[in-house]
């Protein structure tokens, strides 16, 4: 079940149905049909209701009615206000209200649970944001101590093959340094003025 609004600049106005009834809960869609005036803006729903006011943010073009306006009283009433920062200066544009009729519902027992205010679903947002940070962390985390571990391993083996390259030139060394006794003894047993073919 659907409100249908225009809203062109600050004018709202409601077409089609224009009655709702009591005892329902998060029934009502209302869809709102934008001017160019309200783009980049946030957008908001005010519901009034005995004297109460309930603000609900406006999200792809549409909102819920909330409960509470739908349990008291024979109508409700809804505006529209938008906000921006518009190069460091705060814009606001707001519209008229809209009344709407409540007809008495069969469902009379109020146990519904009420919908939460603008701040609460602030709140909701946040802890759902702070909870999909932790868990973003966690993975960074997670990748960071396997990237370190890779990283070690590798630093490992690169030390291991370096090590044996020092091995190896250090055999090299050793043989070298034989062959060199060697032609040297040799050189030492030759009486003098021996000549020695190569």
């Amino acid at each position: 079940m659907e409100f249908n609004f225009s809203v062109n600049g600050d004018k709202l106005r409601l077409s089609g149905k224009n009655d709702a009834v009591s005892g329902n809960s998060n029934t009502y869609n209302c869809n709102f049909d934008f001017s160019n005036d309200y783009n980049d803006m946030v957008c908001f729903a005010v519901f009034t209701a005995s004297d109460e006011n309930f603000t609900v943010e406006i999200r792809d073009n549409k909102c819920l009615v909330p409960y509470e306006v739908l349990e008291n009283g024979e109508y409700f009433q809804v505006g529209i206000f938008a906000t921006k920062e518009d190069e460091g200066e705060f814009k606001r544009l707001s519209t008229n209200s809209v009344g709407i009729n409540v007809v008495t519902g069969a469902y009379t027992v109020f146990s519904v649970p009420g919908t939460p205010d603008l701040w609460e679903r602030y709140l909701f947002d946040v802890i759902r944001e702070r909870e999909l940070a932790k868990k973003e962390k966690e993975g960074a985390m997670a990748a960071a101590k396997t990237a370190a571990e890779e990283a070690a391993r590798i630093s490992a083996k690169e030390a291991a093959d370096r090590v044996t390259e020092n091995i190896d030139e250090n055999i090299r060394c050793e043989v070298l340094n034989q062959r060199a006794e060697i032609v040297e003894e040799v050189l030492l047993a030759l009486p003098d003025g021996d000549e020695v073919s190569y």
